[in-house]
């Protein structure tokens, strides 16, 4: 980790669970991270699927950026790998269970949210856990 770089970003990522990322589930997870930090204003989600977004949405939550990513394209979102801009809270970790999906990368993850993910799926939980990331998602 390089404490020199104070936004979200896969190089400050840690892996909190699931079996080792390929270099594909890298290569998306950078995708997701840097597609959703370009909506600073409201929660957003991304679905990442072999480095192309196939459903990206802004919400009043991360759940409801969420479901209407996954509704721009359901089917390809199976697999696939999820950003979120903003600290991912219990309501959204429990409705990423409802789809298999290779990883989930989010600047947070409340302590609740990621025991639910924990107990539930064997997907990769990637928080990036930044000072910048810290002061948005209060």
């Amino acid at each position: 980790m390089d404490p020199s770089v104070t936004e979200p970003c896969v190089s400050n990522a840690v892996q909190l669970q699931g079996k080792e990322l390929s270099f594909n589930n890298i290569i998306d997870l950078d995708a997701a991270i840097e597609t959703v930090k370009e909506f600073n204003g409201k929660p957003a989600a991304v679905i990442i699927k072999h480095t192309n977004p196939c459903g990206v949405a802004l919400g009043d939550s991360p759940l409801s950026a969420y479901l209407k990513a996954r509704e721009c394209d359901p089917v390809s979102a199976f697999g696939g790998i999820v950003g979120f801009n903003r600290q991912v809270d219990a309501d959204a970790a429990r409705e990423l269970t409802s789809t298999f999906l290779e990883a989930v990368i989010a600047p947070l993850w409340a302590a609740h949210a990621a025991l639910r993910r924990a107990r539930e799926r064997r997907e990769r939980t990637v928080p990036t856990g930044t000072s910048r990331a810290r002061a948005r998602s209060s």
